[in-house]
């Protein structure tokens, strides 16, 4: 699968790149790999190669704020639609062979896949997974199960500004030394590839996008461009009062890693074994007599 954010060039979509991402999904729990020719998640189209094995689960779902086409580039599926009761209204069987192709998902359709042979594979296209737009506020697609939901990240800034604010308050004897700001940061984000001027309660200034992640001088320098704006003064806080604000804000906060991360590092593990695992066996097929010490 593409990382994330790594700048696209031109490729060619043959069976090399096929045979590589079927390769992946085989080896993949799931049983389903993506190839992403998006450079991020707020790309307004989002467009993949999905490649699809026969076993994979995908839920009962439906996109209420994009349609969704499959293009079918070899193997043979079903797609699945369901009225909102979840009983099925229509099936689509795709096979090349038979001059069916693809097929066109109306946005709020309910629908599933089942994947009919091996080495199937499928180029997609959605709109992306986080958008904003006048009418419809910012849009956020969950990535296991594709649902879509209204959200509004300023206003969750706001509401956890209060929530630290309150516990510094009641720390400090109701007062609070330090000021308390919000901002939005959107990590997976690209402010050129947001539709129209943002809300007018999402200043420029107190915004922050994937390019502000690039390095440790980005992201310092767009922090000190949000206290710019709310033209925070520097306060030199004495041992004691550090110790007392870690010691309230401290147990709120917690490092998790990301289900994006865990998959990743699972995956490189998993062919990490699995190629050593192919050299012990490739160093057995020429011993005759042989001794493994460790776990087997």
């Amino acid at each position: 699968m593409r990382r994330e954010n790594e700048v696209m060039s031109e490729i060619l979509i043959d069976h090399v790149l096929l045979d590589r991402v079927t390769k992946d999904a085989k080896e993949s729990p799931r049983l389903r790999m993506n190839y992403n020719f998006h450079e991020s998640l707020s790309s307004p189209s989002q467009r993949l190669l999905n490649a699809l094995e026969p076993g994979t689960v995908l839920p009962i779902h439906r996109h209420r704020h994009t349609a969704e086409t499959y293009v079918l580039l070899r193997g043979r599926m079903r797609v699945l639609f369901y009225d909102d009761d979840k009983k099925e209204i229509n099936r689509y069987e795709l096979d090349p062979a038979e001059g069916t192709y693809g097929v066109n998902i109306p946005r709020g359709q309910w629908h599933t896949i089942e994947v009919v042979c091996a080495g199937t594979v499928i180029f997609e296209v959605k709109d992306g997974l986080i958008s904003f737009s006048r009418e419809r506020g910012w849009i956020q697609t969950n990535r296991s199960n594709g649902m879509d939901k209204t959200i509004d990240p300023m206003d969750q800034a706001e509401r956890s500004k209060y929530y630290f604010l309150d516990r510094i308050k009641a720390r400090f004897g109701g007062q609070s030394p330090y000021t308390f700001c919000s901002a939005v940061w959107f990590t997976a984000g690209d402010r050129a590839n947001i539709e129209g001027n943002l809300p007018l309660n999402y200043k420029e200034e107190i915004v922050l996008w994937s390019n502000d992640l690039q390095s440790v001088a980005a992201a310092e320098m767009a922090i000190r461009r949000i206290y710019r704006f709310y033209d925070v003064r520097k306060v030199e806080p004495s041992e004691e009062m550090t110790s007392k604000v870690l010691d309230t804000l401290t147990p709120e906060f917690g490092v998790v890693q990301t289900m994006r991360s865990r998959t990743l590092a699972a995956k490189a593990l998993f062919r990490r074994m699995t190629t050593e695992q192919m050299y012990l066996l490739d160093y057995l097929e020429e011993q005759e007599e042989a001794a493994i010490h460790g776990v087997a």
